[in-house]
């Protein structure tokens, strides 16, 4: 019955799902660099009347048109000693209107594929919607391709301690028995060709920010 259910929501996930050309007209994927090594994606649009960007601050917000989300990933896997992960960037903050989510987790694995080695969810808690995304990626997108991660233990590749990573969150939300973890779509990493970032960078609808080097970094430097 579970599964029927986790079929359901794969299918009303494909329906919701929004793509670029769902865009509105003026606005763009913003990718910021934040302190702590961390990434930030996000929706914006263009101000009328003054130079600049305006990012929704939620789907209620007039001005966003109904489009409205925010995603930040980092490179810090360690915290609570979760393991290497395989060297993949983690997701710390998803939130977006209904059906803009999974555009902006597309963006986050290219770019995480190209920076680092991949994307993982979250190693603490996941969201049932978060988990939905998941959980179709693994079993519905031929394009994007998953990666078995070990726990922590180093049951899968003894020895290997690269891809060692906490499963925690596997088990809790596997719809098999605990030990099952392995089968969890959180269990893995995911890396995917930039087809998404070339084709917003083509239609002028993806904006990269340079990285921020602090003072110090400018005086050595110099």
């Amino acid at each position: 019955m579970e599964h029927l259910r986790q079929v359901i929501r794969n299918i009303l996930l494909t329906e919701a799902a929004k793509s670029q050309t769902d865009m509105p007209i003026g606005s763009v994927i913003k990718i910021s660099h934040i302190p702590g090594d961390a990434v930030q994606f996000t929706y914006a649009f263009e101000y009328e009347d003054n130079p600049g960007w305006y990012n929704p601050l939620d789907k209620y917000d007039p001005r966003g048109k109904g489009l409205h989300g925010r995603m930040i990933i980092t490179r810090d896997v360690s915290h609570n000693d979760s393991g290497k992960c395989g060297g993949a960037m983690k997701v710390a903050i998803s939130d977006a209107a209904d059906g803009w989510g999974p555009l902006l987790y597309d963006v986050a694995i290219e770019y995480a594929t190209i920076h680092a080695n991949g994307l993982i969810a979250d190693r603490g808690s996941v969201s049932e919607e978060a988990k939905n995304v998941w959980d179709y990626y693994l079993n519905h997108r031929d394009d994007v391709k998953h990666h078995q991660l070990d726990n922590m233990r180093d049951e899968l590749t003894p020895g290997v301690e690269e891809d060692n990573c906490e499963q925690d969150v596997a088990r809790k939300y596997s719809w098999k028995e605990p030990d099952y973890w392995k089968a969890s779509p959180l269990s893995k990493r995911y890396t995917k060709s930039p087809d998404t970032m070339n084709a917003l960078q083509a239609a002028g609808q993806l904006i990269i920010e340079p990285k921020r080097t602090s003072r110090s970094k400018k005086k050595r430097s110099r």
